[in-house]
């Protein structure tokens, strides 16, 4: 609670004024900071995997992470399409892969020989 009203009033009055005034250390302070930063870092990453599951989803599980990432600006969530990779990776989440049609080479000429006819 003491951590809290030095956070809310360090703009009118110096972090170590208020640490000896409360008797919280300094270090004590920032570390709670730290701690603060990492939760809303948490929260942050949490709401942008919910984003890039629900795109995804809608996409039929089709899309992969340039394409998610292209949603994502196009709903205005600004993050870098680095990011929006590693998240997908390590959650598991991939995109389908075009199959690509192979044709054999027995088969190609039996296409031919059937146009020549």
């Amino acid at each position: 609670m003491k951590h809290r009203f030095i956070w809310n009033h360090r703009q009118n009055y110096p972090v170590g004024q208020q640490c000896n005034v409360l008797g919280v250390s300094r270090s004590g302070y920032y570390a709670w900071r730290e701690r603060q930063k990492k939760q809303e870092q948490d929260d942050t990453r949490r709401a942008l995997i919910e984003h890039i599951r629900r795109i995804h989803k809608k996409s039929r599980r089709t899309y992969g992470s340039p394409r998610v990432h292209a949603e994502l600006r196009a709903e205005g969530v600004i993050c870098n399409h680095k990011r929006v990779a590693r998240l997908m990776r390590l959650e598991g989440i991939q995109g389908r892969r075009k199959r690509r049609k192979v044709v054999t080479p027995i088969a190609d000429m039996h296409i031919q020989w059937h146009r020549t006819c």
